[in-house]
């Protein structure tokens, strides 16, 4: 999710995907952890989802060749797929 959100934000593009999709990520755990009446380690979810977050975030600033127009992986990598 954070290689969504740092991908988006480079090339311009909307966040809302990426946004509906944490929202929902929070509602599918607030559900579990009601369901299975407050056994569910959120504070492990929460930890996984912020590593994700930060590793995306790291790994680097996807390449600045991608643009809203021109965002194809054959773009990234240089040959047709």
């Amino acid at each position: 999710m954070g290689w969504d959100f740092t991908t988006s934000r480079v090339a311009r593009t909307i966040l809302a995907p990426t946004l509906l999709m944490l929202v929902r990520l929070i509602l599918l755990n607030l559900v579990m952890y009601w369901a299975m009446a407050g056994n569910l380690a959120w504070e492990a979810h929460l930890g996984g989802f912020l590593t994700g977050w930060i590793t995306g975030w790291a790994a680097g600033t996807p390449d600045s060749r991608i643009t809203p127009k021109n965002k194809s992986l054959s773009t990234i990598v240089g040959r047709p797929f």
